[in-house]
C-alpha cells in the first residue's frame, strides 16, 4: 500500500504512520529491495525502515503548521548491477487534535456608548478564531466577570455586546468586563479578553453643594481683592459635559463681595466696616448649561441646572473706633457724712467695636485729693473718703479707654458734678411696706421714682417705721430718703413733692403695691446731719475764736508786765532800806529807831512773817515811811 496514511498531531516521536511494499520480478539477490524517503519531507519529520518499508515519525507533528505531507518513497535493488529503482508518492494526513485555544484578534477591546443609550444598543464586538478544525474550531462567547457585567450582554455566536440595562440610573464613566471564548473541542479550550466600554456623559445632573449653609469670616481691615472663601459645588456629570458657573444672586451688601465664576472664590470688593455691617448673608448659585435633543422635532432646548445655598460672612472686628460718652455731662448727689464707698452716679461710654476692643476701663481725672473713686469696669462713681458739708460741689472728669485700658481713650471726657446735698434737696417717702421689700427690689422701686419724678432718682437712706403694740415693737413701713437729678440739675424737695403730687394717681394705681402714703420734706431736728454749719459759718466762728484768744493773750501779757514792774520796784526799795544802816535790821533796833525811820515785821528782806517759814515774798511794810526822806536817799 502507498497510503494515504493518517496520524494524529502531537503523536510521540517514533509513532508508526504506515507500511510501504514493493515487488521485484527478479529472483535471487536481485529481489532484495531497499526503501528510502527521497523527497517531500524537507524537515525530516518521517523515517522509513530500509528493509521493512515502515514509515514512522521522527518528531511531533502540528497540523496547524502542516496538515498533510506527500512523501516520495524510493524502492531500489541496490545489491545488483545495474541498480534499478522505482518511486511512489505517499500521502500522510495529519489528523487534528483540540490543542489550540481560541485566539482573539485583539489583546483588548474598547467600545463607546452614550449615557442615555437605550437597552439593546450595540456597544462593542469581539472576535476569536480557533486554528483547530471542525467541531474544535466552533467558538462560543460569554461574559465571565466585571463590575458592570450585568449592564451588558453578549451574543454567544457573534460576540456582539449590547446594553441590557439603562445607564441613567447611576453615573458611569465606563463599563469594564471580561469576555470568554470557548471552542467545542474535547476537552474544550478557552481564552479571555478585557473589554472596556466608555460611557459618553450627557449633562443630566445639576451641580450640588454638600451643605445648605456655609459660613466664613474676614477682618474688617481686609483689602479689596483679599480672598474670603471658596465655594465648591460637585457635578455628577463629567467636566466636559457641563462646566459649573458660580455667581452671587442676592443678599444684603451684595456688591461688597465678588465671586470668580469659574473657581467659586469669593473676595472682597469694597472696604468693609463691621460697625456698619457686621454680618453678610449672601445667596450663591452654581449652575451649568444642559442640552437635550428632542426625538420628534430634533430641536435643542437649553435649560439651566443649578443649586443655590446661603453664605454667611462674619466681619471680624478691628479696634478702629474710640470710646464716646453719651451724655457728656452727669450730675450726682451725696449726703454729708456718707459712708466710704457710697454710690453716687454712673457714667456711660460706648465703643462701636466688638469683643475686647469694646470693653472699657474708666479713670478719674481732676480729683487731686482723691475724694472719689470710679469703678474701672462699670463706670460707677463712689466716695473714697468722707465728703464736705452740705452745699459743697465737686467737678470731676472721667475718661474711658477701650481694650480694657490698653487701647484708645475717649477724646472728650465726661464731666461729672457732685453736690453734697442739703435737706432742701432731699425728700422723704413713707411707704407701708417692709424695708426688705424695697432693698430686694431696688431697681423696680427706683424705676417707679424715675417715672413719677421724670428724672433719675437716687436712694440715700432707708429707715424702718416701727410702732409698739401689746406684743412688742413691729415694723409697719419704711421711710425712703432720696434725691432726684433732672436735666443735669438736682431738684429741690419742693420740686420733688410737687411733681409727685402731680402724678399721685399713678402711685394709687400703677404702683399701688408700694403703698406710698406721702412724700414730704425732711424734718430739721437738732443733731441732724443737715444742721452742720456751712463753710462760711465755720470760717466766721474760727476767726471769732482766734480773735478772742488773741485778746485774752494780750490781757494776760499786760497783767504779767504790770506785776513784773511792781515786783522790780518793791524789791529795789527793800534792798535800799536794808542797807541804809550799818547793822542788820532787827525788831529790836527797829523799835528803838525814831518814828521817822522805816519799820519792818521781819529782820530779813523779802520775808513775810505771815507766810510759812522759808517763803520768799515781796517786802511787807508795817509802818508809813517818809517818801521825801526815801527820795532824798
Amino acid at each position: 500500500p502507498t497510503g494515504p496514511f493518517n496520524i494524529g498531531e502531537n503523536k510521540a516521536s517514533g509513532s508508526n504512520v504506515g507500511l510501504v511494499r514493493a515487488f521485484d520480478a527478479d529472483t535471487g539477490e536481485n529481489t532484495d529491495i531497499t526503501f528510502t524517503i527521497t523527497d517531500g519531507d524537507p524537515n525530516g519529520h518521517f523515517a522509513i525502515g530500509s528493509l521493512s518499508g515502515i514509515i514512522s515519525t521522527t518528531q511531533s507533528l502540528d497540523r496547524e503548521m502542516i496538515s498533510f505531507y506527500d512523501v516520495i518513497v524510493t524502492a531500489s535493488n541496490s545489491q545488483t548491477t545495474p541498480i534499478l529503482s522505482t518511486n511512489v508518492t505517499v500521502r500522510i494526513n495529519v489528523d487534528d487534535e483540540n490543542d489550540n485555544p481560541p485566539e482573539f484578534n485583539a489583546s483588548s477591546y474598547q467600545g463607546r456608548v452614550s449615557e442615555n443609550a437605550t437597552v439593546g444598543t450595540v456597544v462593542a464586538r469581539v472576535f476569536a478564531k480557533d486554528r483547530d478544525k471542525d467541531e474544535a474550531a466552533v467558538i462560543r462567547y460569554s461574559i465571565v466577570s466585571g463590575e458592570h457585567s450585568g449592564r451588558v450582554e453578549i451574543d454567544s455566536r457573534t460576540g456582539i455586546l449590547t446594553l441590557s440595562q439603562s445607564l441613567l440610573e447611576n453615573e458611569y464613566r465606563n463599563l469594564a468586563l471580561m469576555v470568554n471564548a470557548t471552542d467545542n473541542g474535547d476537552p474544550p479550550m478557552s481564552s479571555v479578553v478585557p473589554v472596556v466600554i466608555l460611557v459618553d456623559d450627557i449633562n443630566d445632573n445639576p451641580p450640588r453643594f454638600d451643605k445648605r449653609q456655609y459660613s466664613a469670616s474676614v477682618g474688617e481691615m481686609a483689602k479689596v481683592g483679599d480672598s474670603v472663601v471658596q465655594m465648591i459645588a460637585v457635578d455628577a456629570d463629567s467636566e466636559s459635559s457641563g462646566a459649573t458657573t458660580y455667581e452671587l444672586v442676592s443678599g444684603h451688601g451684595l456688591n461688597d463681595f465678588r465671586i470668580a465664576s469659574d473657581t467659586g472664590w469669593i473676595s472682597v470688593n469694597k472696604s468693609l466696616d463691621r460697625e456698619t455691617v457686621a454680618e453678610y448673608r449672601l445667596n450663591v448659585r452654581a449652575s451649568n448649561l444642559v442640552q437635550h435633543k428632542r426625538r420628534k422635532r430634533r430641536r435643542r432646548r437649553e435649560a439651566i441646572f443649578s443649586d443655590t445655598v446661603e453664605l454667611v460672612i462674619n466681619i471680624d472686628d478691628a479696634n478702629d473706633n474710640i470710646p464716646i460718652f453719651s451724655p457728656l455731662s452727669y450730675v450726682g448727689g451725696v449726703i454729708p457724712g456718707a459712708d466710704v464707698g457710697t454710690l453716687i452716679v454712673s457714667v456711660i461710654a460706648t465703643d462701636a467695636d466688638d469683643g475686647i476692643n469694646s470693653q472699657l476701663a474708666y479713670n478719674i481725672t481732676g480729683d487731686k485729693k482723691n475724694r472719689f473713686h470710679v469703678n474701672a469696669i462699670g463706670g460707677v462713681v463712689s466716695t473714697d473718703v468722707a465728703v464736705g458739708s452740705a452745699g459743697t460741689m465737686y467737678n470731676l472728669n472721667i475718661t474711658a479707654t477701650d481694650n480694657i485700658g490698653l487701647g484708645s481713650t475717649s477724646p472728650q471726657p465726661a464731666s461729672v458734678k457732685i453736690y453734697v446735698l442739703s435737706r432742701d434737696e432731699q425728700a422723704i417717702l413713707l411707704a407701708l411696706v417692709h424695708p426688705d421689700m424695697i432693698k430686694n427690689n431696688t431697681k423696680e422701686f427706683i424705676d417707679m421714682l424715675n417715672n413719677i419724678t421724670g428724672g433719675q432718682a437716687y436712694i440715700d437712706k432707708i429707715n424702718k417705721v416701727s410702732e409698739r403694740n401689746g406684743s412688742g415693737v413691729i415694723v409697719v413701713g419704711s421711710e425712703v430718703i432720696f434725691h432726684v437729678v433732672r436735666n443735669y440739675t438736682i431738684l429741690t424737695s419742693d420740686e420733688i413733692i410737687s411733681t409727685v403730687e402731680l402724678h399721685r394717681h399713678l402711685l394709687d394705681t400703677l404702683y399701688a403695691k408700694w403703698h406710698v402714703q406721702k412724700v414730704s420734706k425732711i424734718r430739721h431736728a437738732r443733731g441732724d446731719d443737715d444742721d452742720d454749719l456751712k463753710d462760711w459759718e465755720i470760717v466766721l466762728i474760727v476767726l471769732g475764736v482766734l480773735l478772742a484768744l488773741t485778746l485774752l493773750f494780750c490781757c494776760c501779757y499786760c497783767l504779767c508786765c504790770g506785776w513784773k514792774r511792781q515786783f522790780s520796784d518793791d524789791a529795789g526799795e527793800s534792798q535800799r532800806r536794808t542797807f541804809f544802816t550799818n547793822s542788820p535790821v532787827t525788831r529790836q533796833n527797829v523799835d528803838s529807831t525814831s518814828s521817822d525811820s522805816i519799820q519792818f515785821y521781819s529782820s530779813h528782806p523779802n520775808n513775810d512773817p505771815f507766810k510759812p517759814p522759808g517763803t520768799i515774798t515781796n517786802p511787807v511794810y508795817n509802818a508809813e515811811f517818809d517818801l521825801e526822806c526815801y527820795e532824798e536817799k
